[in-house]
C-alpha cells in the first residue's frame, strides 16, 4: 500500500475541487492498478494509440459528482 500513498495526495485536490466523488484511497488503488496495466500491455506491444484508448476509458468512468459528469 505504500505506492497508493503519494496517489491519494495527488487526488484529494480533484476531491476538494469537486472534480471526483471517490473514496480516495479506493480511487488511488484502482488508478495505481489501471497505470501498471497500461504499462503491461504497452511492454507487450499494444500501440500508443490503444493504450491512450485505455486510459481515455479509465477517466470516463470516474465517479463524479452530480452534475459534474456531462463537461459541466
Amino acid at each position: 500500500m505504500a505506492r497508493i500513498a503519494p496517489r491519494t495526495r495527488e487526488i484529494e485536490p480533484a476531491q476538494r475541487h469537486g472534480d471526483l466523488a471517490a473514496d480516495t484511497e479506493r480511487f488511488a488503488g484502482l488508478l495505481l492498478a489501471v497505470l501498471r496495466g497500461v504499462e503491461v500491455v504497452g511492454r507487450a506491444g499494444l500501440p500508443p494509440p490503444a493504450l491512450i484508448d485505455m486510459a481515455d476509458t479509465a477517466l470516463a468512468v470516474l465517479p463524479r459528482p452530480h452534475g459534474r459528469g456531462d463537461g459541466a
